[in-house]
């Protein structure tokens, strides 16, 4: 039945793929020279466009090429269009437009739009496509119908993104394209203010000698997702040192997944169960004063990054040296990856009965813990 959903889903996709390659192959190109002083002054407007199903952590590895633009072109008004909140407060966006995530609202946001000098899709994702093509503007580049870069005039670098490529480059192959050619990997933290993070400190923390061991441990995708079993060996293992303070997250509707932790474990006084308690800054700021971050690819560990936190990733399907940024590996971030062979997949739906990540033992995860532990305190 699942394989039958993927089927249909991919079927979809490729009808609307080629509906907008279609679209898209009718428009006249426009002249646009990146590197023209002239050219660059007449951008005045810029537009980002970012809806679901795309992910937090999708979006966290964009920011890096939003400063970028914002630098390149520095008196353009530039406005990201989506319908996720927790950009509030980002620098390098002059104004930012929230929509409800319905395909009512998204289109309704669309035709609201003013006529913009460029719009750029950072991401594949056929809903902004559509939406781009709507919204009245001069230049548009980014992933329009499939994984290789697009554009309303000539490009120079028509690259392909494939997964065996470092996912920060999906980004920096559209602003490439606009003459951008720096390559800063540091992603933006949520915005949120220290009297924040000093109350979720004060609230979990049991004083001094403490230290505050965050684990989240629900993954959407099973292949991503080290077992719950695992995770709570791994617990009885830390809750015996009292100094030891174990916090576990999740989101809305994560509840039901994470019980079994706090049937558990309630009973200690040195665990804390905050499942769908926290807003994404606050599990931000959560982030930024723990003293390690255990989690596996999703997006709470895209967050932990941007907080350059000290974290320990779980990998099964996806690799890391794909995902994680290269400066900060065996620095403030480790992980465990047990896959001999790389795996060939889809970006947009995960390869079924792929186990790889239950071959990651509880004694390595523990034994890897208390090492990054002990340079904590």
């Amino acid at each position: 039945m699942k394989l039958l959903k993927i089927y249909f889903k991919e079927t979809v996709k490729k009808l609307l793929a080629s509906i907008l390659y279609l679209w898209f192959s009718l428009k006249r190109k426009q002249k646009f020279n990146p590197k023209d002083t002239k050219q660059i002054k007449e951008i005045k407007s810029i537009l980002f466009i970012f809806f679901k199903p795309l992910g937090i952590g999708d979006m966290l590895m964009d920011t890096p090429a939003f400063k970028e633009v914002r630098k390149k072109y520095p008196t353009a008004k530039i406005t990201l269009l989506t319908d996720r909140s927790f950009v509030k407060g980002n620098n390098s966006f002059d104004e930012i437009i929230l929509t409800k995530s319905s395909l009512y609202s998204i289109m309704a946001s669309s035709f609201k739009q003013k006529k913009q000098d460029l719009v750029i899709l950072l991401n594949k994702n056929l809903i902004q496509s559509f939406v781009a093509l709507l919204i009245k503007k001069r230049f548009l580049i980014g992933y329009i119908y499939d994984w290789k870069v697009r554009a309303n005039f000539t490009l120079k670098y028509s690259v392909e993104y494939k997964p065996s490529m470092h996912y920060y480059e999906m980004p920096f192959n559209v602003i490439k394209n606009l003459n951008i050619n720096s390559h800063s990997w540091d992603m933006d933290p949520l915005v949120y203010s220290k009297k924040l993070s000093d109350k979720i400190e004060k609230m979990i923390s049991l004083g001094k000698s403490s230290r505050i061991i965050t684990i989240n441990p629900f993954v959407l995708w099973k292949s991503r997702a080290w077992p719950k079993k695992n995770y709570i060996a791994l617990i009885e293992k830390l809750i015996k040192d009292k100094k030891n303070h174990i916090v576990i997250t999740g989101g809305p509707g994560d509840e039901l997944y994470n019980k079994a932790f706090d049937n558990k474990f309630s009973r200690y006084n040195n665990f804390i169960d905050l499942t769908g308690e926290l807003s994404l800054t606050e599990l931000a700021a959560l982030f930024s004063v723990s003293d390690l971050v255990i989690t596996g690819d999703c997006g709470p560990m895209h967050i932990a990054i941007s907080e350059k936190a000290n974290l320990l990733t779980l990998w099964g399907v996806t690799d890391p040296l794909t995902r994680l940024p290269k400066k900060y590996i065996n620095k403030n971030i480790h992980y465990i990856y047990k896959r001999k062979s790389k795996i060939s997949y889809n970006l947009e739906h995960e390869p079924l009965g792929d186990k790889a990540i239950e071959a990651i033992t509880v004694e390595e995860v523990y034994k890897k813990t208390a090492s990054m532990l002990k340079k904590v305190k």
